[in-house]
């Protein structure tokens, strides 16, 4: 498991660039303060539900970063 996680770091850092190098990206800096406010209450449910709302910022980008035809079968 630690070499898979090793080859998608690469990977995952680019999509990372992509994304926060943007305007648009900026709000994960507000998503990131409202993950610690949200931590602070105690309330891991709804904090870890904060945390897979912004992971999921990054396959939108990854998913947007390939072509309709490099997508294969859906």
């Amino acid at each position: 498991m630690q070499r898979t996680i090793g080859r998608l770091i690469p990977t995952l850092r680019r999509i990372e660039r992509l994304r926060f190098g943007t305007l648009s990206g900026r709000r994960s800096v507000q998503q990131h303060a409202q993950i610690i406010e949200l931590a602070a209450t105690g309330d891991a449910t709804v904090t870890a539900a904060a945390v897979r709302d912004n992971w999921l910022t990054l396959g939108a980008v990854l998913d947007a970063s390939f072509p309709d035809h490099d997508r294969g079968p859906q």
